[in-house]
């Protein structure tokens, strides 16, 4: 009926009489077709915020409401669609897309924009979002500026991290700084404590570009004086621009400094000098061999701890299950199981796109047979389909050493189901008959611990009356209400949440 009506009233002009109220004057404008369809369906889209920051494979979500501007309920019931522009590298998701809007009834529109994982810092991207009236072919545009945060990101390593030398000698180390991050870094560089030994770091301020990799050298000089078998471990931090430190522990072990000769007994009256000189060289040969088959035997000894050290890695349940948008948390324990204090690094593997994975350790010092419990948060994106899910591999590894432990953890989706029942539906009047205006309640019940947002959409006799949006607080009622004309007796309501 509507179709046709509106077709026969805009064939190529429309009069339309509108009255001023206040001074009772007629007014006569003449329209185009398109200007009278756009008059008689009257919409509008609006949102609070059209710009946004977004993380490298992250998701950011805009929130637009659309409005039918119209007056007559029914007559001016208008049928919206909703699209997006697209940017390469980079994804845009609109829900709902397709709207039908009786007039003063207005709805909201998720447009969530997701930035690609390689995304570099302060990338600029412009989305527009049109609104379509299928019923006057009017169109709206929203505009919307996402941003790409900055992400630090560091990685830290060295050329070895074990080496021995003499007393007095200098011990070098070759470091690599990487800039894991989306954007340029200056890096700080240098020793976590006082060392004991001498230790120099240079250069001690890198600048890195996004994926660069720069070296750094330590230097150690062991004490002159060094009279004993001696290890010590010296700590590198390098701090991101972005407040994160790295460490990373090398080991230098030393020789002990030969004993000096001080000349007593090389002279006395000089007599049989050349009989007392062989036995007395002899014994100092034989007491230099003793020293290095003694400090030989040190060492092996040390190396055999070093490569029997050991760590322990348990996660205390491998699966969890958690809903789109959610985090979930596992606790790990690693176990030094070596014979001496250990330095245990721990890293986690780079989740699905959307998904984020981290611990709160990177680094525990322990005991011998001491144990810490450590951590792991991965959280969900809000788009995750139910089934679902993300493998996250967890390293412990042993600085002196690097033996490596690890356990995969697996977290699966599982979509939340809300405790939520149409409680009532009443119409007024009670019993409609064609052409009346009904006022239909529909009451929503939540048998749910948190709130709901949900979807309420009204049918009649199949046809889509209305959609409106609520929200049903925890173990709470919500109401929505809905206005429709009447056109055969005893029509026919569906009520479906979404």
């Amino acid at each position: 009926m509507g179709t046709g009506m509106h077709g026969k009233a805009v064939s190529a002009a429309l009069v339309v009489i509108l009255s001023l109220t206040q001074l009772a004057i007629p007014l006569l404008v003449i329209l185009t077709p398109a200007e009278a369809q756009g008059f008689l369906y009257p919409f509008s889209i609006s949102s609070e915020k059209t710009a946004a920051d977004v993380d490298p494979g992250g998701v950011t979500i805009y929130e637009i409401i659309v409005k039918n501007d119209g007056y007559l309920p029914e007559i001016q019931r208008n049928n919206i669609s909703i699209s997006g522009s697209s940017v390469v590298g980079w994804s845009v998701v609109i829900s709902p897309q397709e709207l039908n809007l009786d007039a003063g009834e207005s709805a909201v529109v998720d447009v969530l924009i997701y930035a690609p994982a390689n995304a570099p810092a302060g990338m600029s991207v412009l989305h527009e979002v049109t609104a379509t009236s299928s019923m006057s072919s009017d169109a709206q545009t929203l505009s919307f500026n996402t941003t790409v945060r900055q992400v630090y990101g560091l990685e830290i390593s060295s050329n070895r991290t074990s080496a021995t030398g003499k007393a007095g000698e200098i011990v070098r180390y070759e470091i690599s700084v990487s800039n894991r991050g989306n954007g340029n870094d200056v890096v700080e560089l240098n020793l976590s404590g006082e060392p004991e030994w001498q230790s120099v770091i240079s250069p001690t301020g890198i600048l890195l570009k996004a994926g660069e990799m720069k070296k750094a050298e330590l230097q150690v000089t062991i004490p002159a004086d060094q009279t004993d078998v001696a290890s010590k471990e010296i700590t590198i931090r390098a701090t991101s621009a972005g407040g994160r430190s790295y460490n990373l522990t090398v080991s230098v072990f030393a020789y002990a400094a030969p004993v000096p000769d001080d000349g007593s007994d090389d002279a006395d009256d000089g007599q049989d000098s050349d009989t007392e000189t062989e036995p007395q060289y002899t014994i100092i040969a034989l007491g230099v061999l003793a020293s290095l088959i003694i400090l030989t035997l040190a060492l092996i000894l040390l190396l055999k701890g070093r490569k029997k050290a050991d760590i322990e890695l348990k996660c205390d349940e491998a699966t969890h299950v958690t809903t789109p948008g959610s985090g979930t948390v596992y606790i790990l324990e690693v176990k030094n199981k070596s014979r001496r204090r250990e330095t245990v690094r721990i890293g986690v593997s780079t989740p699905p796109a959307g998904w984020n994975a981290r611990v709160d350790e990177e680094e525990v010092i322990l005991a011998s047979g001491e144990s810490h419990v450590v951590k792991l948060h991965v959280d969900s994106p809000k788009n995750a389909g139910d089934g679902s899910s993300c493998r996250v591999t967890v390293n412990a590894i042993l600085a002196s050493n690097l033996r490596r432990r690890e356990v995969v953890t697996h977290t699966v989706i599982k979509e939340r189901k809300p405790g939520l029942r149409i409680a009532a539906i009443t119409n007024d009047p009670q019993y409609p008959i064609p052409k009346d205006g009904v006022h239909t309640k529909v009451r929503v019940e939540s048998s749910d611990n948190q709130d709901t947002t949900t979807t309420i959409k009204l049918f009649v006799d199949g046809e889509l009356k209305g959609s409106k949006r609520i929200v049903v607080p925890a173990w709470g009622t919500a109401e929505a209400k809905f206005l429709w004309l009447c056109f055969r007796h005893n029509p026919e309501l569906k009520v479906r949440l979404e």
